[in-house]
């Protein structure tokens, strides 16, 4: 997971008002407002988890048509980790449009470099995540998983959570070893899903337990 930070400002000013969208690859993640004079100064602060061959498209706008777009693969943000100027966007035909520049700011920053990350399990202190969406909340024993399912020799980049465990496992050995009361609630539920398609060992010892 990493952050995005955007700052836009369109070298043309003259014609219909126009607002920037941000997509990484077939997902649109952030949206300015229309501005006449196309100058937003507006930060956006994206938080995702995608491969090195995705691309993110920044894209000029106006109500009835593209005016042009500029691609970075993640790559490249990877590894120059800021990417800062006044940049020519291209237009439908692939070619740059000279009398045609945005000006923003992108910096990459790695989620293991964000210190509020180390610290939710090693201290009881911490008050959430800056800038998150949502405050931390207390007494709701949430565990955090990686992934829905992986194999047993899954490893993660980097490690925040312990290791890495098996959602449908801990859900299905959770169902096996209620004693009083199973409650389910999400937006979808299939009572006939099977949790687990193959039989682990520590599957087995709660089974004979």
């Amino acid at each position: 997971m990493y952050q995005f930070l955007f700052f836009f400002q369109c070298v043309c000013t003259n014609g219909k008002p126009a607002y920037v969208t941000i997509n990484i690859d077939n997902n649109r993640v952030a949206k300015t407002t229309q501005e006449h004079e196309r100058v937003w100064n507006q930060t956006f602060q994206i938080q995702c988890a995608h491969p090195e061959d995705s691309t993110t498209t920044i894209t000029l706008k106006t109500s009835c048509s593209v005016l042009g777009k500029f691609h970075v693969q993640a790559k490249r943000l990877k590894e120059e980790s800021l990417i800062n100027g006044f940049f020519p966007l291209l237009m439908e035909n692939g070619k740059p449009n000279p009398q045609l520049k945005l000006r923003f700011m992108l910096w990459f920053k790695p989620a293991d470099m964000e210190p509020s990350w180390t610290k939710i399990l090693s201290n009881g202190e911490f008050q959430g995540l800056r800038d998150a969406t949502f405050p931390q909340r207390s007494n709701c024993q949430v565990k955090l998983y990686h992934d829905a399912h992986h194999s047993s020799t899954f490893q993660p980049p980097f490690d925040l959570c312990g290791a890495p465990r098996k959602l449908w496992e801990d859900v299905y050995k959770a169902i096996e070893g209620a004693n009083y009361l199973i409650y389910i609630a999400g937006w979808s539920f299939n009572p006939k899903m099977v949790l687990v398609s193959m039989i682990s060992f520590q599957i087995l010892m709660v089974m004979f337990e």
